[in-house]
């Protein structure tokens, strides 16, 4: 009995150690995984030519600060937006290669304390010397005076890099344009998107020469605290055609067809008066949209600009902001400001980016036409008036440009609801009412029309595939059972009828609430890049449920859009998927891949790496070639399917696919669309199937004087006949092969059938329903139908019977 005791007391205190140690801190996780997303952010740290950026704010809290070994190479910037600019200043030609350790420490506050835990990265950097002959780069006006191709290196680790300070951002598009007071130049890519106007920065990146301009690419920028911004001095053109013709004098349209020896277009900052002008009405068309001379003829054909003669107009580039706004002004005068950036050799015109934001636009004297025309466009009415009687509808009587205003119901049943008058509008006490209403619009002699869609009345729960068909900007109430994230703040919902995504929110972030749970949501309907969602919602309500089975799409015969467009947000599988292209962000370390099935149906991937989860570093390492399953992942859309994962357990390998079964796959697939000739034709024959070739033959070499398997030619005879082809596949040492059958000529078929006749006694026998009887052709399987026809039956002694009529019907 002592001998038990001890047995168990020695248990009881080594239980009691293991629970006085210290206590595993859960934080811990985190900072193991910011460590291994730190291992993607450098993908080629034995070639680093340019300055990045590396994050100081990373998931789940952890922060990372920055130190440099040799900071006189590799300077830590300042942090902005979640990460700090990393500053490189490579060696001079002919000095070597230099070697720097960038070092990170991770922190994060403890689960078991209010103290910081924390673990240390690096990474060793070899920083390329410059590869061409220093120059003395210290402003804007420095880079503009370069006409040497040297400093324009094709390959972007050879590209030279600077530093300006001192620069104001004077405008922006889809690039930014910077003065330092001494010249201006586009800043294009990196963070370029993200600098303010008005704000000063000391800018770094790569020198580039872009069809006539200087340009800095892969752009970083330290915003100068304090600084007071600088403008260049504005030009006011008032005449197009003399601008235009000025510049041609100067030759500033040359440099665009040459190189950077021979110069380049400085960037003018203007104010310019003149007509917008759409050379076509194609809305997809990006270069019809021009600002031409105030004295230009707009009812004349558009002439475009050819070598050594400039269009005569200015080409509003479509990457400038507000570019619509400035499209719908087509036929009006107007003053604005813009950068007149380059000659585009392209389109052989001056190009410019508008930049004075969307009431930046100054309007010339208005006809009633045009009064009337931006008088309806800026017109407008709410989609919806979903609970209060005080959510009125603003019918205004009159225009900003003076047109007169006059409202009308386009049925009068909806006055109860709405007060044309007033426009106070009455909740009907259930459902929803949609209400049509038409404005008029009058100046002068000149009006139009303008018709509003109002829905009134309560947000109304329907079925996801209802309200797939509702219009953008709409509330609606929808339930679905949460099955996945398909993307960042994207959670999958699915009832019986369909699927859709709720935007704006992560699955933890909503209480009680995880994959399988039943939610009742109420939102605004949305479509973003075709993907249905509803965003700005509230959870209304939830309840356990299961989620639902995923869809099997190896039996689909396309993974195309329309083929795919039902199953939208739904969890799906495919099996056997082979790995195509393969590409990791640099940034991020989100993952795009290609997968392709057997057939040779191709379909993307792609995985935000906000969407995170355990295991999502496999990701990143397959391989092209590699094989995977995808195991109930969810489908989602970027103007196309796409598949996504939120799991590990979604995107697993699989077993290559041995060379029998692609074989017999492409096999499978390959058919020969005409099989059948009555004359000499053409054959079509693939030479490929599933990227396997084909190789073709006849199975009797005494049919080769009726086709040509080589060239395809087809020569039918007096006669009928039946010619085989053989399609043989092989891969390695594995080797199929196919059979098909062509008929050429005609083959008469003789069709017999014994037809019954009888007679009806009486009238009481109405309606008489004649059968018909099919007929196999047993040469091609085809069918002939005999089609009997009652025509007329009389009994009475001076008529005679007309008897029954019969038709042949083939299919």
């Amino acid at each position: 009995m002592k001998k038990l005791f001890g047995i168990i007391a020695a248990l009881l205190l080594s239980f009691t150690l293991i629970a006085c140690g210290e206590k595993e801190d859960a934080a811990q996780a985190f900072l193991d995984n910011a460590h291994k997303a730190l291992d993607m952010v450098i993908t080629e740290p034995s070639a680093i030519g340019a300055n990045f950026q590396v994050p100081v704010s990373l998931a789940d809290g952890v922060s990372a600060t920055w130190e440099s070994t040799d900071p006189g190479i590799v300077a830590i910037g300042n942090a902005s937006g979640g990460f700090v600019n990393i500053i490189v200043n490579r060696p001079t030609k002919g000095s070597g290669n230099a070697t720097v350790t960038l070092k990170a420490t991770l922190s994060v506050k403890s689960a078991n304390s209010d103290e910081m835990i924390t673990k240390e990265w690096s990474i060793v950097l070899t920083i390329l010397e410059q590869t061409v002959e220093e120059l003395t780069i210290e402003t804007i006006a420095d880079i503009l005076a370069i006409k040497d191709d040297a400093y324009d290196p094709q390959d972007k680790k050879d590209k030279v890099q600077v530093t300006i300070e001192n620069v104001t951002i004077i405008g922006k598009g889809d690039v930014a344009f910077g003065y330092d007071g001494t010249g201006t130049i586009q800043l294009y890519g990196g963070v370029s998107k993200d600098l303010e106007v008005g704000k000063v920065y000391t800018v770094s990146g790569l020198l580039e020469w872009y069809y006539g301009i200087w340009e800095i690419i892969d752009v970083t920028a330290d915003e100068q605290a304090g600084a007071t911004p600088e403008f260049p001095e504005k030009v006011v053109i008032t005449s197009v055609e003399d601008l235009i013709d000025e510049l041609v004098e100067n030759g500033e349209h040359v440099a665009a067809s040459g190189s950077a020896k021979d110069g380049n277009f400085e960037p003018i900052y203007a104010s310019v008066k003149g007509f917008v002008h759409l050379t076509n009405d194609n809305a997809s068309d990006n270069y019809n949209t021009y600002l031409v001379d105030s004295e230009y003829d707009l009812t004349k054909e558009w002439v475009g600009g050819e070598a050594g003669k400039p269009a005569r107009g200015l080409l509003f580039y479509y990457g400038t902001s507000n570019f619509s706004d400035i499209r719908a002004r087509d036929g009006f005068e107007v003053t604005i400001d813009v950068i007149i950036y380059t000659y585009r050799s392209n389109n052989q015109a001056f190009a410019v980016y508008y930049i004075g934001g969307k009431d930046g636009i100054v309007l010339g004297e208005l006809t009633d036409q045009q009064k009337v025309d931006l008088d309806k466009a800026a017109l407008s009415l709410p989609l919806e008036v979903l609970a209060s009687a005080d959510e009125g509808l603003n019918l205004v009587a009159e225009g900003a440009e003076g047109s007169t205003i006059t409202w009308e119901l386009v049925n009068s049943d909806h006055a109860l609801i709405v007060d044309i008058e007033t426009g106070k509008v009455t909740i009907p006490q259930t459902g929803q009412v949609e209400v049509e209403i038409k404005a008029t619009i009058t100046s002068g002699d000149k009006s139009d029309t303008k018709t509003f869609k109002v829905w009134v009345g309560a947000a109304q729960l329907m079925s996801i595939e209802d309200a797939k068909d509702v219009a953008s900007g709409r509330t609606i109430i929808i339930e679905g059972v949460v099955t996945a994230m398909s993307g960042d703040k994207a959670i999958q919902i699915e009832d019986a009828t369909g699927a859709m995504v709720l935007y704006g929110k992560y699955i933890k972030d909503l209480d009680d609430v995880e994959r399988g749970t039943k939610v009742k949501v109420k939102g605004v309907k949305d479509n973003y890049k075709g993907l249905q969602q509803v965003k700005n919602y509230e959870v209304v309500s939830k309840e356990a449920s299961t989620v639902p089975a995923a869809v099997n799409l190896d039996a689909i015969e396309k993974l195309d859009a329309g083929s795919l467009l039902a199953h939208q947000s739904k969890l799906v599988s495919l099996s056997n998927m082979k790995v195509t292209k393969v590409t990791v962000d640099e940034k991020y370390g989100n993952v795009t891949l290609e997968f392709e099935r057997v057939d040779g149906q191709k379909i993307n991937f792609y995985w935000d790496s906000r969407v995170e989860f355990e295991g999502s570093e496999a990701l990143s390492g397959f391989k092209v070639g590699d094989y995977v399953n995808i195991v109930a992942a969810p489908l989602s859309w970027s103007d196309g399917p796409r598949l996504s994962a939120d799991a590990a357990t979604q995107v697993v390998e699989a077993e290559e696919l041995s060379d029998e079964v692609l074989v017999a796959a492409a096999l499978d697939a390959l058919e020969v669309e005409t099989l059948v000739f009555t004359e000499n034709g053409t054959l079509e024959l693939a030479d490929k199937s599933n990227g396997l070739d084909v190789v073709w033959t006849l199975k009797n070499e005494a049919d080769a004087d009726f086709v040509n398997v080589t060239t395809g030619a087809v020569t039918v005879g007096t006669g009928y006949k039946e010619v085989v082809i053989v399609a043989t596949i092989t891969k390695d040492a594995v080797t199929d092969t196919k059979e098909f059958t062509l008929r050429l000529g005609v083959k008469n078929i003789v069709l017999t059938h014994d037809i019954s006749f009888s007679t009806l006694a009486t009238a009481t026998n109405y309606p008489y329903e004649p059968a018909d009887t099919s007929v196999t052709n047993s040469v091609d399987n085809s069918t002939f139908v005999f089609l009997r026809y009652l025509a007329s039956i009389n009994k009475q002694a001076d008529h005679e019977s007309n008897g029954v009529a019969l038709g042949v019907r083939s299919s």
